[in-house]
């Protein structure tokens, strides 16, 4: 449908309002009271109808809100679940240099050792994150 310009003068402290307001699409509002106006005939009640038009406007955001939050949501467990399947199955690389690391004495491994150096340039994890690995490694919570 095509616009036709129109110019409206409203009260100053109403036209503040709107400005202050940023979710107030004014040509939209107007269109609407307008259509709802001409629609309730006459007589209709000027305030009945604004906050009519004003309430669907927050059911119609409230339904797109509730929309969002689902998706974000949906997409939060996807993550999560990407998460967990990560954490479950972990690089053989990583479990190579562990294997490795542990065996070195708690005295020498250290971000300056060579060892150290290699592995966290082979598996891309910083050194001492790696040695913190190495402390806490389990080899009999290996994946197979």
């Amino acid at each position: 449908m095509s616009k036709r310009r129109k110019s409206v003068t409203i009260d100053e402290h109403l036209a503040d309002e709107v400005d202050r307001r940023d979710e107030i699409n004014f040509s939209g509002l107007v269109n609407d009271l307008i259509e709802s106006y001409l629609s309730g005939g006459v007589t209709a009640n000027k305030m009945k109808t604004a906050l009519t038009v004003r309430l669907d406007r927050i059911d119609n955001e409230i339904e797109q809100k509730e929309k969002r939050l689902e998706q974000l949501k949906e997409e939060r467990d996807e993550i999560q679940s990407l998460i967990e399947e990560h954490d479950e199955r972990r690089d053989p690389t990583v479990e190579q240099a562990l294997q490795v690391l542990q065996d070195i004495p708690e005295e020498h491994l250290h971000p300056e050792n060579k060892a150290v150096k290699n592995w966290a340039g082979k598996t891309g994890i910083p050194p001492s994150e790696l040695i913190e690995m190495v402390k806490n490694y389990d080899p009999s919570s290996e994946s197979e």
